[in-house]
């Protein structure tokens, strides 16, 4: 994944487990990385609510808990697609445990 700062929280976690992750391959997506596991072809950290269903792949939360991850959505201010509200409410809802909940204004 090429977000900015993912592979240092990830490289974080892992060092508070312990142990350094011997990176072989990365992918892209949460779906490509739970069907690797389910091919035995590793170990992927996901945010929870991603979890998805694949034979053989189990999810587990992290002990202790892994560090808290700020998200953010941005738009155009003049942007009047409908979808945007929806996008928005699903990350809210996604993330409202720990989320702020602010929406644009």
């Amino acid at each position: 994944m090429d977000a900015i700062g993912y592979h240092g929280l990830v490289r974080g976690i892992c060092a508070q487990a312990g142990f350094v992750p011997r990176v072989v391959r990365e992918v892209d997506s949460v779906d490509t990385a739970a069907a690797r596991v389910a091919a035995g072809i590793g170990v992927a950290l996901v945010c929870a609510h991603l979890g998805l269903p694949f034979p053989g792949v189990v999810y587990r939360a992290l002990r202790p808990p892994g560090p808290r991850v700020d998200i953010a959505a941005v738009w155009r201010e003049d942007d009047d697609n409908p979808l945007i509200q929806p996008v928005v409410s699903s990350l809210q809802h996604a993330t409202r445990e720990g989320g702020t909940g602010r929406t644009k204004g």
